[in-house]
């Protein structure tokens, strides 16, 4: 009786270490797309700067991509999905 006790135990806190250790690894890799994503909307918004200071605009104009596309230097500035898990 004390063995199943003891294995029930065991295997209780191994399946709650395993849960915990999936949450935080999803947490992590969606803290890192979000930060991908912001990282990403700074460049751009740098980008933007860079054009306004250019040719000299305020900052009240508006950029189209055709505007903004030299500056890119073929990098696609594209925000990785990012999944909303409530936890």
């Amino acid at each position: 009786m004390r063995k199943k006790l003891t294995f029930l135990a065991v295997m209780t806190v191994a399946v709650g270490v395993l849960i915990v250790g999936v949450v935080v690894f999803v947490r992590a890799r969606n803290t890192s797309s979000v930060s991908s994503c912001f990282n990403n909307l700074r460049q751009l918004d740098a980008i933007k700067q860079w054009w306004a200071v250019e040719n000299n605009k305020t900052t009240n104009d508006i950029p189209t991509w055709e505007h903004l596309r030299p500056y890119l230097q073929d990098d696609v500035l594209v925000c990785p999905d990012i999944p909303y898990i409530e936890c």
